[in-house]
């Protein structure tokens, strides 16, 4: 899957293990751990790439920058949360992708194998379905938002 997924996915489980332990520096460990290994799992859905750079540039960088905008409402802690959970969700592709070099530089950055491989999609998915998966993802970190959000409120209470 795109950047965009993984790191939806990442912020959802930084939330759920926030909510679960009530503890940043558990949410750090465990929910870091847990983002970093969604990654293996979710690239066994194989995403359609995008059909210009222009469009995956424009997608990814609103997904995160929406994630950005809606964690920095909450405060720093959110916000770090955030960062943390989309980076450790991605951080499989920026090895093996050498900080996404790869892609736009192939010759002088090539893709490694660390920890893909070549025959690991299970379900290939449509150009369609890969935009629907954007699109699940910015709905997914705003219902993160909403439950940080609530959780926030109901602790000053």
């Amino acid at each position: 899957m795109h950047a965009s997924t993984h790191g939806a996915i990442g912020i959802a489980i930084i939330t759920a293990t926030y909510i679960i332990t009530k503890s940043e520096k558990k949410t750090f460990i465990i929910g870091g751990i847990l983002a970093f290994a969604s990654h293996y799992v979710l690239d066994f859905i194989g995403e359609f790439p995008y059909r210009t750079i222009q469009e995956m540039l424009f997608i990814e960088f609103a997904v995160y920058l929406w994630s950005l905008v809606l964690m920095y409402f909450l405060g720093i802690k959110y916000l770090k949360f955030s960062v943390f959970g989309f980076f450790m969700a991605n951080l499989m592709d920026y090895i093996d992708k050498k900080m996404y070099l790869s892609i736009f530089l192939p010759k002088e950055y090539p893709f490694t194998y660390y920890f893909h491989s070549k025959n690991q999609v299970l379900i290939p998915i449509s150009y369609q379905k890969t935009i629907i998966a954007a699109i699940v993802s910015v709905i997914l970190i705003g219902i993160c938002f909403l439950i940080l959000r609530n959780n926030k409120m109901r602790l000053k209470s």
